[in-house]
């Protein structure tokens, strides 16, 4: 076998080719700067975590599920999804609610054996508040884990809030999440099972934020006006 070589060629100096080309018919998709330059990947969002170790013992288990009724504005069509916590509600009779709230939190338990749960089903506004605010009190600086699921209620709504019930049973309350932020406190782990439940997240930061600029400009007050935080600016300041 012979080899032919051109006689306008020459070493390549565009890539690292060994062979000779011609370099007046070179393609230009081989001189292109994204090819012959480093690759660079995007940069990965990096978490930061702290070297203290915080227990997760106390978990409340908030069901707004109204299994009789679907909200007004989901709009269920068969075939659609029916099993909440592995139990079909078609086949648990009148005390379905307990039934689910009973296997969610067998579920977590198999995570925290020795966790403290709290069950709100089908809770109204007062209820939640009560029970955020005890385990804040009993938790201390220990995180809360606080479920949600809301499939018996309406959707998010743009304002950042989720819907509870009032005490009889006949409408739906909005809860906002800069409400339950203050009530939780924290550390805290939050999880919205719910339709659209992405617009929970982007208000969620957008509220962790706003509430820590107001605690800012209340510790920079407090240390203006006798040199001491307001009552509970300290607590809001190690709060997110």
């Amino acid at each position: 076998m012979t080899s032919v070589v051109h006689k306008y060629s020459e070493k390549c100096q565009n890539h690292n080719f060994k062979d000779y080309c011609n370099t007046s018919e070179h393609s230009q998709a081989f001189v292109a700067p994204h090819l012959n330059g480093p690759v660079v990947g995007a940069e990965l969002h990096k978490e930061s975590y702290s070297k203290e170790k915080i227990k997760t013992i106390n978990v409340a288990l908030v069901l707004c599920l109204n299994m009789e009724i679907d909200p007004p504005d989901v709009q269920k069509i068969p075939p659609y999804s029916r099993v909440e916590a592995w139990v079909d509600p078609a086949d648990a009779g009148y005390r379905v609610v307990e039934m689910i709230g009973k296997n969610l939190q067998s579920q977590y338990e198999r995570w925290q054996p020795k966790g403290c749960y709290r069950q709100c089903l089908d809770p109204n506004l007062d209820e939640v508040k009560k029970i955020c605010v005890n385990m804040r009190r009993n938790a201390r600086s220990d995180r809360i884990l606080f479920h949600y699921n809301g499939h018996g209620v309406p959707r998010p709504t743009e304002n950042g809030e989720i819907w509870v019930f009032n005490r009889t049973f006949t409408k739906y309350i909005p809860l906002s999440l800069f409400d339950l932020q203050r009530w939780l406190g924290g550390p805290s782990v939050y999880v919205i099972d719910c339709q659209n439940a992405g617009r929970v997240l982007k208000l969620y930061d957008y509220f962790c934020k706003r509430r820590q600029g107001e605690t800012a400009n209340a510790v920079g007050e407090g240390s203006n006006v006798g040199g001491q935080n307001p009552e509970g600016a300290q607590h809001e300041q190690n709060t997110f």
